[in-house]
């Protein structure tokens, strides 16, 4: 299971480099997201996700993060379908009006996140 939490940490990064290198790219699409379809999309990432670092947590050098992340992702992916498309079409809408330097920021979380929790689950 490190191994996928390794790939999904890679994944992490990766999106964080697109949001620095090419934010109008990301919106691009975060904006296909924005559907019914999109929010089952999302929210059955955040579960896949969470899922995977809560099982790859004991084979990790930070567990406690690593079990964290995956209940936190968890409880996300499962919230979302009940707070419905208005409100994940808010939410959503409101991120993208921010402008390309608050993707940037975001990017830059998501880059050092990813990379760091990819570290951590290294052997």
């Amino acid at each position: 299971m490190a191994y996928a939490a390794f790939a999904v940490s890679v994944f992490i990064a990766l999106l964080g480099v697109l949001a620095l290198v090419s934010p109008e790219r990301f919106t691009g699409i975060a904006r296909r997201l924005r559907s019914r379809v999109g929010l089952y999309i999302a929210a059955g990432f955040r579960l896949v996700f969470g899922g995977i670092f809560y099982l790859a947590a004991d084979d990790s050098r930070a567990p406690e993060v690593f079990h964290f992340l995956g209940v936190l992702f968890i409880v996300a992916g499962l919230l979302m379908p009940l707070f419905g498309t208005k409100l994940f079409f808010a939410l959503l809408d409101w991120w993208l009006a921010r402008g390309p330097g608050f993707i940037r920021a975001w990017g830059v979380v998501a880059l050092g996140g990813g990379f760091l929790l990819a570290q951590a689950v290294l052997p």
